[in-house]
């Protein structure tokens, strides 16, 4: 009785620890990411050249095709690592797989960073999800 008592406490352990750990996934720098529930996956990213020219880059990928999102992307600088302030926006929409690809050119002196906001609609228009994320901020 003693040994059936601790298999199902060993048993029950092993299932509490597998939902705790599948609440969050683990992102390509190490942070912790939500799982969302119509987004496969959210990422941000930002690279300045030796010149200022700052590579900005997003993309959504959503888990179902009959799905359509907006997508909002912000380069953002901030003089002190805490209040960021928009310096260029640009936006698309689509389904499946968005992305947004966009240079623009910087002032050196500064930290900067990307921030996108993807908004998945469902078939019927109605918005089902909001997801904001922000890339490595940059210092150039």
């Amino acid at each position: 009785m003693k040994k059936s008592k601790f298999t199902c406490f060993v048993c029950l352990l092993l299932l509490a620890s597998l939902l705790i750990c599948t609440a969050f996934t683990s992102a390509q720098d190490g942070t912790l990411q939500p799982r969302y529930t119509n987004i496969r996956s959210l990422t941000a990213s930002l690279e300045i050249s030796k010149s200022g020219c700052a590579s900005c880059y997003g993309k959504v990928m959503l888990t179902k095709s009959t799905d359509t999102a907006d997508l909002t992307m912000e380069l953002q600088r901030s003089s002190d690592g805490t209040s960021w302030h928009t310096v260029k926006t640009w936006d698309t929409s689509g389904s499946g797989t968005i992305y947004l690809d966009k240079d623009w050119y910087v002032t050196s002196g500064y930290s900067y960073q990307v921030h996108i906001t993807a908004e998945v609609y469902s078939s019927n228009g109605a918005l089902v999800e909001t997801a904001p994320t922000d890339s490595l901020t940059v210092n150039y």
